[in-house]
């Protein structure tokens, strides 16, 4: 119960998905709701059965600042799910961040995604390799990678075999390989949905518990450099 009522306090005032349900209501459980909504989590915990609504996002386009607005690639699409989904997201990312991190499994120069870590850590290292270098009047050679669209592109078995290679069992890949499964979602314009849509991502940005995931991919691509690269 300490568990699910701490996630539902550090939850921010995000919009509602396609059920109507936000943050706001669920703090304002009494505490025998509260226990249902333990047993209704656990029980989806348990079974990996998903509901499929939880899978069914709202899109809703918004214009960038600057750019001309009769061209859809202007739109930065925003997706809202079911906060009851995102809450039991949020549990299980906490459990999978406490076990990577007790495992020593993610690098010790990834900043991004990680508690008391920013890009700030990238930019006194650089700092610091090229007063190095000066001082040793030496060359710095920085490579900077971006990963465009990188949550549109992430490889859903790639995410499983990673979770495999991990060691991890039984449940987490169950719920995780459900939770990517029969994914859809609607357009709003204004006040109006458009029809579903079958989306060519696996999952969408808000999706907390697969940053973890896209984070061990992109060390796979780091450990082929022989330079100790910082990714964030």
């Amino acid at each position: 119960m300490a568990e699910l009522k701490n996630t539902i306090v550090k939850s921010n005032e995000s919009a509602a998905g396609l059920d109507g349900m936000y943050y706001q209501f669920l703090r304002h459980l009494p505490e025998s709701c509260l226990h249902t909504l333990l047993k209704l989590l656990n029980n989806i915990w348990t079974t990996g059965d998903i509901p499929l609504s939880w899978r069914e996002a709202s899109v809703v386009p918004f214009p960038k600042p600057g750019k001309d607005p009769s061209d859809p690639s202007n739109y930065r699409p925003i997706a809202l799910t079911s906060c009851l989904c995102k809450t039991l997201e949020r549990m299980v990312n906490d459990r999978l961040v406490h076990v990577l991190e007790s495992r020593n499994l993610m690098s010790k120069i990834q900043c991004g995604f990680r508690k008391d870590r920013s890009t700030l850590d990238h930019l006194v290292r650089l700092e610091i390799f090229i007063k190095k270098a000066f001082a040793r009047k030496k060359q710095v050679l920085a490579v900077f990678f971006d990963l465009e669209k990188a949550y549109d592109t992430t490889w859903r078995y790639g995410i499983l075999k990673d979770l495999f290679d991990l060691d991890f069992r039984g449940r987490l890949p169950i719920f995780i390989s459900n939770f990517l499964k029969d994914r859809h979602f609607k357009v709003k314009v204004e006040n109006f949905f458009r029809d579903h849509f079958l989306p060519n991502t696996v999952f969408c940005e808000p999706c907390k518990v697969f940053k973890k995931q896209l984070l061990k991919g992109i060390k796979f691509i780091a450990r082929r450099g022989p330079y100790g690269p910082g990714w964030g």
